[in-house]
């Protein structure tokens, strides 16, 4: 073979492998695109049904968290009315105390 033939076929390799790269980066990149598009639709429909449950739940959660306020406020009533309880009997108590000493002492 000559070098002429040598580098005919040089040449024909070169535009070969070439068009391979462009054919291969020209699949890869629909296939890139492709996915990304797959990608997106599915988040948008992930998206949409959190959306949508979020939004059929939320009065659900407005009335459990008022059910708990008032649950929460009606405990603390109920403790604040101990407290008061307990405090006035503890004064009683030492009112009576008070009133044992001093008759003992005056006895």
């Amino acid at each position: 073979m000559s070098n002429a033939d040598d580098l005919r076929r040089l040449a024909e390799e070169v535009k070969s492998a070439y068009e391979a790269r462009v054919n291969f980066i020209s699949a890869n990149k629909q296939d890139t695109a492709n996915l990304l598009d797959t990608f997106g639709k599915a988040h948008k429909e992930m998206a949409d049904a959190l959306r949508s449950e979020l939004a059929r739940i939320k009065p659900e959660l407005k009335s459990a968290e008022s059910e708990r306020k008032a649950g929460v406020r009606a405990h603390m009533a109920a403790v604040q009315s101990e407290i008061s309880e307990m405090s006035f009997a503890w004064k009683e108590l030492l009112t009576t105390m008070q009133s044992v000493r001093n008759r003992t002492i005056t006895n």
